[in-house]
């Protein structure tokens, strides 16, 4: 909730955009998620595999498990 508060008062101080809080928010939960699934949790996967690839102007990012 702290950080919801956080990126609206930015929102409202006119430094952010709100999409540019939500890709902020977007980010760190594929992030926690990420970590809680592929090390925290011990019934999630055997295997994981993240991968990243560069593209002209941007990238590409692929997450798979393997159960």
């Amino acid at each position: 909730m702290l950080a919801a508060d956080t990126g609206w008062a930015r929102i409202e101080a006119g430094q952010h955009y709100a999409s540019d809080v939500l890709v902020g928010f977007t980010l760190g939960h594929f992030a926690a998620e990420f970590v809680n699934n592929a090390f925290l949790e011990p019934n999630f996967g055997s295997h994981v595999t993240l991968r990243i690839e560069p593209l002209a102007d941007a990238a590409l990012l692929g997450f798979r498990t393997v159960y």
